[in-house]
C-alpha cells in the first residue's frame, strides 16, 4: 500500500452547503447537521455552482496514510480550497488552504493541477474537504505518495509542453508566412493559436499556480478568449476572401460587431453565461464562416479540404469539452490530451491549407505581373508607333498652312511622355499669374540611377521607364490647375496651385511610392524604379510666380535627396528671393 494512491472522490461521503457559509466548526461544533451522501460513482461532475462542497473521507490506520502525502485533484481553477485532518474525538490537528487568492509564496507545490502536501499524524482518522467554486468544479481527488506525484507530474508537464511548443511553433510560422507574403490572414490564425494555447493553460490551472497573487490573470478573461479566438478565425476568411478581391459583406460587420460586445460585455456578464456563450460563439464561427465558406467556390479545391478536416476536427474537440463544461460528459484529467489530440492535428492541416492558398497567390501575382509587363510592353510599341506616324505626318504636312495649329501643339509636348515640354510649362506659369492664385508648390522629380538603366539594359528599357513615371505623375494631377511636365532627360517638374506643404509633401510621397510599384520588364528580369524629389512653396501675396527661383529652391532640395540616400523628397523652407528670381 506505501506505493498506492488513496482514491478519496471513491471512498468518501459528500455533502452540498447550499449557502456556503458552513465553516469546519460548524460541522465538528454540530451548528449544523449535514446530510451525507456517500460518492459510490468515484468521479463526479457538478457542472456551474456557486454552493459549498464537502466531502468526508474516513482515513484507514497504517502506512498508507501516514506521513507526507500529497492531496490532488484533477481540476485547478478552484476558488477556494480547504483540507482538514480531524481526530477521532473531533478535534481539529492541521489544516491547508490554496487557491488562486493566494501567492505564489504560499503555494506549497507549483504544479498545473491542484497539490496539496499534508503531513498526516498518526492520530488522524477523518479528512475533511471543503470545495467552492464559481466555475466548472470535477471532482476526482487522490491522496498520493510524493514519489508518485512527481512522476505523475513530470508525464502532464511534458504533456502541456508538447501542446505550448506545438502552438506557438505554429504562431511563429503563420506570422513569418504572413509577413514574408504579405498575407495578412495567416497572422490572424497565428494569433488564434496563441490565445488557444492561453485559454488551455488557464483552464488546465497553469498560470493560478506559477503567478504571484497579484498578477494571476483574471477569470473574466477566459471568455474574452473565446470570444477573441472565433474573431480571429473569421478575420482569417475575410482577409483572405481580401486576397482574392472580395469585399467584406454586412454579414461579416455584424460577426465582428457580435465578437466585439461579447469580448468587452464577458467582464460584466456573469462568468457562466459568458463562458457558453463564448463556446457558442466558436462552435458557430467555425461552422457557418469557416466550414460551410470552405464548401463553396471561394476557394480552391485543394485548399479547402485540409481547412475542412481541420474544422472538422476542431468541432469534434470543441463539442466535447462544450458537454464537459456543460456537466453532461466528464473527461477530468482527459482535457488536456483531447485538446492536444484535436489542436495539433489542426493545426498542421490548416498549415497545410493556408501553404497551398499562398502557392495559388504566388502564382497569380506572378502571372499578374507577366500580363502587366506584356501590357507595358504593347502600349509602349503602341506610343513608338504613334510617334513615328506623328514624325511622319508632321514631315508629309509641313509645307500645308492648315495644319500650323497642330505643329504647334506638338512643339508644347514631350514626344516620348506625351506630357508638357519646357515651352508649355512657360505658358502656364502665364496663364497661372493671370488666375490670382494665393499659393504654389513645385516639386522637381528625377530617375535614380538612370543613366545605369540604359547601360545595363538598354535605352528601350530608359524610354519604357520614362514613359511609365510619366503616366503615373500625370495620373497624379487631378485638379484643373495642376501641371506636369517633363523639364529634360529623367527630369520632371509638377506645379500644385494653392496647396498646403504639407499636402504637396504626401502628394509627391505617394507619387514616389507608384514609382516603386511600377513593374518594368526586361526579358525575364524586372527591373525596379525609384525616384528622387525637391520641393519648394511660396506663397504669392497677389504677386507673379517667381518660377525661376522657385526651381531653384526645389533643385537644391533635389540634389539634397540625393546625397541623402535617393528615393525620398527634400523641402526647402527658405523663402524665395524675389530680386534674382
Amino acid at each position: 500500500m506505501e506505493n498506492q494512491s488513496q482514491a478519496i472522490t471513491s471512498d468518501a461521503q459528500i455533502w452540498w452547503d447550499d449557502s456556503g457559509e458552513v465553516t469546519i466548526s460548524d460541522l465538528l461544533l454540530g451548528a449544523v447537521a449535514p446530510t451525507w451522501q456517500m460518492n459510490d460513482r468515484g468521479e463526479r461532475a457538478f457542472g456551474f455552482r456557486q454552493s459549498a462542497v464537502w466531502l468526508r473521507w474516513p482515513l484507514a490506520r497504517g502506512a498508507s496514510v501516514d506521513g507526507e502525502r500529497v492531496l490532488v485533484a484533477e481540476y485547478a481553477l478552484l476558488d477556494e480550497f480547504d483540507a482538514f485532518l480531524v481526530d477521532e474525538y473531533g478535534s481539529l490537528l492541521d489544516q491547508q488552504r490554496t487557491g488562486r487568492s493566494i501567492a505564489l509564496s504560499e503555494h506549497p507545490i507549483a504544479s498545473r493541477k491542484l497539490a496539496m502536501p499534508l503531513a498526516i499524524p498518526s492520530g488522524a482518522s477523518t479528512l475533511y474537504v471543503r470545495v467552492k467554486s464559481d466555475s466548472a468544479l470535477k471532482l476526482r481527488m487522490s491522496l498520493m505518495p510524493t514519489g508518485e506525484f512527481a512522476a505523475k507530474l513530470e508525464s502532464s508537464a511534458l504533456t502541456g509542453g508538447i501542446l505550448f511548443g506545438v502552438l506557438l511553433a505554429g504562431c511563429f510560422i503563420y506570422c513569418l508566412m504572413g509577413i514574408v507574403l504579405r498575407a495578412w490572414a495567416l497572422v490572424a490564425i497565428g494569433l488564434y493559436f496563441v490565445m488557444g494555447a492561453t485559454w488551455q493553460g488557464m483552464l488546465e490551472g497553469a498560470f493560478a499556480l506559477a503567478w504571484p497573487a497579484h498578477l494571476i490573470m483574471p477569470r473574466e478573461l477566459i471568455p474574452m478568449l473565446l470570444f477573441t479566438m472565433a474573431g480571429c478565425v473569421h478575420a482569417y476568411l475575410v482577409l483572405a476572401r481580401r486576397e482574392f478581391g472580395r469585399r467584406p459583406t454586412p454579414i461579416d460587420a455584424a460577426i465582428f460587431a457580435w465578437v466585439l460586445v461579447g469580448a468587452f460585455g464577458a467582464w460584466y456578464m456573469p462568468y457562466t453565461l459568458a463562458t457558453k456563450i463564448g463556446m457558442y460563439t466558436n462552435v458557430g464561427i467555425w461552422v457557418s464562416a469557416l466550414g460551410l465558406s470552405s464548401l463553396t467556390r471561394e476557394f480552391p479545391l485543394e485548399t479547402r479540404v485540409p481547412i475542412i478536416a481541420s474544422a472538422v476536427l476542431f468541432l469534434v474537440g470543441a463539442g466535447l469539452l462544450t458537454l464537459d463544461t456543460e456537466g453532461v460528459l466528464y473527461l477530468g484529467g482527459m482535457s488536456t490530451e483531447l485538446y492536444v489530440v484535436t489542436a495539433v492535428p489542426q493545426m498542421f492541416l490548416l498549415t497545410f491549407g493556408v501553404a497551398l492558398f499562398a502557392r495559388e497567390q504566388v502564382l497569380e501575382r506572378r502571372e499578374a505581373d507577366v500580363a502587366l509587363a506584356h501590357q507595358i510592353d504593347l502600349a509602349a510599341d503602341a506610343r513608338a508607333e504613334t510617334y513615328a506616324a506623328e514624325r511622319r505626318r508632321a514631315d508629309d504636312n509641313r509645307l500645308v498652312q492648315e495644319s500650323m495649329s497642330a505643329i504647334r501643339d506638338v512643339a508644347n509636348t514631350d514626344p516620348l511622355t506625351g506630357l508638357a515640354n519646357r515651352a508649355a510649362l512657360t505658358n502656364h506659369v502665364r496663364l497661372l499669374n493671370r488666375s490670382g492664385i494665393e499659393s504654389i508648390a513645385l516639386a522637381v522629380f528625377d530617375l535614380d540611377h538612370f543613366k545605369r538603366l540604359n547601360d545595363s539594359h538598354g535605352h528601350a528599357v530608359g524610354d519604357d521607364a520614362l514613359v511609365s513615371v510619366a503616366k503615373v505623375l500625370s495620373n497624379s494631377c487631378v485638379r484643373p490647375l495642376d501641371f506636369v511636365s517633363r523639364y529634360g532627360g529623367e527630369e520632371f517638374v509638377m506645379l500644385l496651385p494653392n496647396t498646403g506643404l504639407i499636402d504637396a509633401e504626401n502628394q509627391v510621397k505617394a507619387v514616389l511610392e507608384r514609382i516603386r510599384s511600377i513593374h518594368l520588364m526586361h526579358g525575364d528580369v524586372r527591373v525596379a524604379l525609384s525616384s528622387s524629389a525637391g520641393l519648394a512653396r511660396e506663397v504669392l501675396d497677389q504677386a507673379d510666380v517667381p518660377f525661376e527661383g522657385l526651381f531653384a529652391r526645389a533643385d537644391e532640395a533635389l540634389y539634397s535627396a540625393k546625397r541623402g540616400g535617393r528615393d525620398r523628397v527634400e523641402l526647402s523652407l527658405k523663402p524665395t528671393n524675389r530680386l534674382s528670381a
